[in-house]
């Protein structure tokens, strides 16, 4: 928790470390596919959420026990490395990522 209190964004999808950066304020960007995100996340101002598939019927796909058996997870799959990026630097404060230049 300490070291993702000198964080200035985490991107990480729907586990572990998402919470820990919640109870640490850092800011995160979540990457959900097949739980719903209203269903683990309470609204915050330091989370924004990409929530994969939206047109697929079968999502969500998680029971709150067990995981549909899936062998193509296009849910998660439909989340691009362009939209991640465009959301991290509308998220940032530099509006550039230092890896990119």
């Amino acid at each position: 928790i300490a070291l993702l209190k000198d964080c200035s964004l985490l991107i990480t999808h729907d586990s572990g470390p998402l919470h820990l950066a919640k109870l640490a304020k850092c800011k995160v960007l979540a990457l959900f596919g097949p739980t719903n995100p209203a269903s683990r996340l309470a609204k915050d101002e330091n989370i924004e959420v990409i929530w994969g598939g939206a047109d697929l019927p079968c999502r969500p796909c998680y029971d709150g026990k067990r995981f549909a058996d899936c062998q193509n997870p296009l849910c998660m799959r439909s989340i691009t490395p362009y939209e991640v990026i465009e959301k991290a630097l509308a998220m940032s404060k530099t509006k550039k990522l230092p890896l990119l230049e």
